[in-house]
This record gives structure tokens, sequence and C-alpha cells, in this order.
């Protein structure tokens, strides 16, 4: 005779529903996301073939970071990854980054992934990485004030001047977007002789991101 042990079942059972209705959650959050993107991407480009080129980039930064949550099972994802994870497919050898370290839930990883992916697409166009001697340099580090906070600075050194630019594009929209509606952060952009300049400030939030045992210097 054999037995079957009924509340392991029913255990396994409300598992696997709990996994449909997560699973199910994201792909809607994915498609929202995807939707909203191909809509701007659409309004700002001139032609079909910007249109894609632009498109198809930035789906393929939520594909690489998609994968890459994956890996970690949808757990905190390490920034140096998400660089990496970036960084290493568009072959920017120019873009040093240097912090302590310092991970990021799924959700968080996802949106700064689309971040650093306009960055790099704005300076490989427009600034630093257009000119032959260009370098971008990204530091991160807890600022301790009245509240904590992350605090990460792109700076580019495109080795001369590089203009505003006379209106701001979806790519930059994005990025605003992204930061405040995820991570609830800021961004503050600076155009100087050298270049783009931008700082970003992440409120310290364990939802958002953790820090390793013991703190970080600020």
């Amino acid at each position: 005779m054999t037995f079957v042990d009924v509340s392991k079942l029913v255990e396994a059972e409300a598992h696997q529903k709990t996994l449909v209705a997560e699973l199910n959650h994201r792909v809607r959050n994915v498609l929202t996301i995807v939707s909203a993107i191909a809509r701007q991407t659409l309004a700002k480009k001139r032609s079909p073939a910007d249109f894609a080129d632009a498109f198809m980039g930035r789906i393929q930064a939520m594909s690489r970071t998609y994968t890459l949550v994956s890996r970690e099972e949808w757990g905190e994802v390490a920034l140096t990854d998400i660089l990496n994870n970036e960084l290493a497919v568009n072959g920017k050898q120019r873009v040093t980054y240097d912090g302590p370290p310092v991970s990021f839930r799924a959700s968080s990883a996802l949106a700064l992934s689309l971040v650093f992916h306009e960055l790099v697409t704005n300076a490989t166009k427009h600034g630093a990485l257009s000119t032959p001697k260009g370098r971008v340099a990204l530091r991160w580090a807890m600022r301790a004030a009245s509240a904590k906070a992350l605090v990460l600075t792109w700076d580019e050194n495109a080795g001369r001047a590089i203009k505003k630019p006379s209106a701001k594009g979806f790519g930059l929209d994005l990025i605003e977007r992204e930061l405040k509606g995820t991570l609830g952060a800021e961004i503050k952009f600076n155009w100087g002789a050298r270049g783009l300049k931008a700082q970003i400030t992440i409120p310290a939030d364990p939802r958002r991101f953790t820090l390793p045992a013991g703190g970080m210097k600020t």
C-alpha cells in the first residue's frame, strides 16, 4: 500500500500557484515597459532605421539584464555585474568604474541597466566616446547626510568641448523616468567643457539595494 502525504501535495500546489502568479506579474511588467519604450522611441525617431536601431538596443539591454537576474534566481545583483553585463557587450574599453560593493534588487537592476545603456549610447553618439581620446569614469559611494544615499557620478572627458543638446531626447527622459519610478532617485545633468557629467542620487532603501556587511565607507 502506498501512502501519500496530502499536506505536501497541497503545499507544492500552493507554491506552484505562487510561482505562476509571480511569472504573470513579471510578464505584464515587461510588456508594459516594452510598449512604453516602443511608443516613445517611435515618437522621437525620424526614420524607420533610426527607430529600429534605438528600439532594438534598448530591448537587447533589457534581455541581457533579465538573463543576469535569472542567473541570480531573481535575487540581488552586484552593481559591477550590471556594468560588466552592459559595457562588455558594447565593447566600451574606455569606461572605467570604481566603488565599494553594492547589490541591487532585480527590479532596480533592470532599471539601472537601461540607465547605463542610455548613458553609453549617448556618449557613443554625441559625447566622450564619439571622440578617439574620450574617456568615461564612473564612481560611486555612500553619502552620509541627513538622509543617507548612494551617489553615482558619470564623468565624461571628451578631450574637447561637447555642446549641450538643443533638445532633450527620449533617452534622457527614459533615464529620469527609470530612476525616479523604480529607484526613487534623481539625476542631475551638467554639460561642461569636457562633456557630460551626471550625478545619480539613490536614497538608501533595502528594497532597492543592499550594502556589504558592516556597511559602506562614506
